[in-house]
């Protein structure tokens, strides 16, 4: 499974070549970050259009960023 994640680990990316990358691999994803202005935001695809589903990802996330699920 963890063939299809990007590594957290490549803070040399822009976000421009991290976005193409992603649209290769993933089918729906959330994006998260800080604006120009500094504002925290995110912008996600459809499959992301109920809370529970947000709700569920992000846990899943931060479990497998806990458990070192994204670790080199």
């Amino acid at each position: 499974m963890t063939d299809n994640v990007i590594n957290l680990k490549s803070p040399e990316k822009t976000p421009e070549e991290l976005l193409d990358e992603c649209k290769e691999v993933f089918q729906d994803f959330m994006i998260m970050g800080y604006d120009k202005d500094g504002n925290f935001n995110a912008a996600l695809t459809k499959a992301f259009a109920d809370g529970g589903n947000i709700l569920w990802a992000l846990e899943l996330f931060k479990h497998n960023l806990m458990i070192g699920s994204y670790a080199e």
